[in-house]
C-alpha cells in the first residue's frame, strides 16, 4: 500500500549516467516500470572515457545500443598502453591476438562522454524508462529498518511525489543510493529496498543482465 502523495514504480534509478542508463534499459526491457532521476540536463560536460570491447560488444549489445554508438563516429581503439610503477618501459597490448586474427569484437571506442552519456540515456528512454532530467533527489525515506523510497525536485523546482516501490513485485529496488546514507533519512511511508549501484552498475542486477563489472584501461592505442 503506497502513501497518499506517493508514486510507485518497480525500480527507481538515481543518476542517469552510463551505469544508471544501462540499468534502466535492462530493467525496462524486462517489462518493468523504471523511473530515472537525473539532477542535470543532458548533454552535460563529463571527462572522456576509454572503453573496452566487453563494454561495446557485451553490455551495449545486450541493451541494443551498439548500432547507435557505431553511427556516432567515436574514435576506434584497438588496444592500450600501461606504464607500471617505476618501470619506464611501457606495456602495450592489442585487443586481438594479432592484426591477422582480428575479430569483430577486437576494438572499442574512445568516447566523448557528453555525447556517449546522452546516447545511453535516450536509448533507455526509447525502451520505456521514465527519464526525468533536472530532477535532483533531495532525501531518502525509510521505515526504521531500510530505505523505502526517495523525495526529489522536478524540472520546475517543485517537490515531486515521493517515489515508492510495490513490495509484492519481485525485484523492486532503489538503485544508486549507498546504504550508509540511509541511516540519515528520517521520513516514512514509502516502499523501496535499497542497493548500491555507483561504479558497479550491473553487479547487483546480474539476474537480469548476466553481466559483471569490468575495469577500464589507463591509456588507449588507436
Amino acid at each position: 500500500m503506497t502513501s497518499r502523495n506517493a508514486e510507485d514504480a518497480d525500480v527507481v534509478v538515481v543518476g542517469g549516467g552510463p551505469a544508471g542508463a544501462t540499468l534502466a534499459a535492462l530493467v525496462a526491457m524486462q517489462g518493468h516500470r523504471v523511473i530515472v532521476l537525473e539532477k542535470e540536463t543532458f548533454p552535460r560536460h563529463q571527462i572522456g572515457e576509454s572503453l573496452l570491447p566487453s563494454t561495446v560488444h557485451g553490455i551495449c549489445r545486450l541493451t541494443g545500443v551498439s548500432d547507435e554508438l557505431e553511427k556516432a563516429g567515436f574514435t576506434r581503439k584497438r588496444g592500450g598502453t600501461y606504464r607500471w610503477g617505476a618501470n619506464p618501459d611501457p606495456w602495450t597490448f592489442s585487443f586481438s591476438v594479432s592484426p591477422r586474427m582480428a575479430s569483430h569484437a577486437s576494438y572499442a571506442y574512445q568516447v566523448e562522454r557528453s555525447k556517449f552519456d546522452k546516447i545511453l540515456l535516450d536509448h533507455a528512454r526509447k525502451l520505456g524508462a521514465d527519464v526525468r532530467e533536472a530532477s535532483p533527489v533531495t532525501g531518502l525515506i525509510d521505515d526504521g529498518e531500510r530505505v523505502r523510497g526517495v523525495s526529489y525536485l522536478d524540472a520546475d523546482g517543485n517537490a515531486g511525489a515521493e517515489l515508492e516501490a510495490l513490495e509484492d513485485r519481485a525485484g523492486a529496488a532503489l538503485a544508486g543510493v549507498p546504504p550508509s546514507r540511509s541511516a540519515r533519512s528520517s521520513s516514512s511511508g514509502a516502499r523501496r529496498a535499497a542497493f548500491t549501484m555507483r561504479n558497479r552498475p550491473i553487479s547487483r542486477c546480474r539476474r537480469a543482465s548476466g553481466l559483471r563489472r569490468r575495469s577500464s584501461s589507463v591509456c588507449s592505442r588507436i
